[in-house]
């Protein structure tokens, strides 16, 4: 769900998006001849089954004080151009006085439980502010209504949610329609893979991870699609994902 700036009272982005647009319409930023794609041959699973973990385990999910004390909800990951995580969106302090906050947490300071679906931060009503939207340099542009990291204010370059991505149509090369981003795989601080839930012309399919390739290849904040770098012949050796194996 995309939340207003309005709503969250910081947010949204300094956008670097405005050369996006062109590319969603006249079918350019898809990849070129050298650019490092990996080949969907010799890509394997087990990685992400053996350390990987969902975006959906996290989005919506409870986060939880220093002393282990419930404080908020999860509402965001933030992540860099080459898929890095940045930091964490979460809602926090509704009982404490000074009411809700929209709060960014640098990733380094969150621990995750063992199993994802728990996050533990280091605020607290003393210290809430120096988490704070704008301490975090998250700019509000009410005509975007997004949520995002600007890393360099200067450049216009910026990160962007997961939010964003998940719920995307994905397409195959030669734009040949294939189907949805269902989620997203993180293992070890990084996006490793977008999964895709192919559309009903591909009959009961499953669901298909593949590789994340970082910024600008296939997808930039501001499109409204995820391009993939296969064909459909190579995207039907792929083995379906499944969710079950993860952790």
């Amino acid at each position: 769900m995309r939340h207003t700036a309005t709503a969250l009272g910081l947010i949204a982005v300094l956008a670097a998006g405005s050369t996006t647009a062109a590319a969603q319409t006249d079918g350019q930023g898809y990849f070129e001849e050298g650019d490092d794609v990996v080949d969907i041959t010799t890509w394997a699973y087990d990685d992400l089954y053996a350390g990987g973990w969902r975006a959906e385990w996290a989005l919506g999910s409870d986060v939880y004080g220093p002393e282990g004390e419930e404080i908020g909800e999860l509402e965001d990951i933030i992540i860099g151009p080459e898929g890095q995580i940045l930091s964490i969106v979460a809602e926090v302090g509704g009982f404490w006085d000074i009411g809700d906050s929209h709060i960014s947490v640098p990733w380094d300071e969150v621990q995750v439980s063992d199993d994802f679906d728990r996050f533990q931060i280091p605020v607290t009503e003393e210290n809430v502010e120096q988490y704070s939207a704008h301490e975090a340099r998250l700019t509000a542009t009410e005509a975007a209504g997004e949520v995002a990291l600007v890393d360099d204010v200067a450049a216009g370059v910026r990160a962007w949610r997961a939010r964003e991505l998940i719920g995307d149509y994905a397409y195959l090369e030669d734009r040949v329609g294939y189907g949805y981003v269902d989620d997203l795989i993180f293992r070890e601080g990084r996006l490793e893979s977008v999964v895709i839930r192919p559309d009903v012309g591909y009959g009961d399919a499953g669901y298909y991870a593949y590789p994340y390739h970082g910024y600008d290849y296939g997808w930039h904040p501001g499109y409204d699609y995820y391009q993939l770098p296969y064909t459909e012949e190579e995207a039907a050796d792929l083995e379906p994902f499944e969710y079950d194996e993860l952790g």
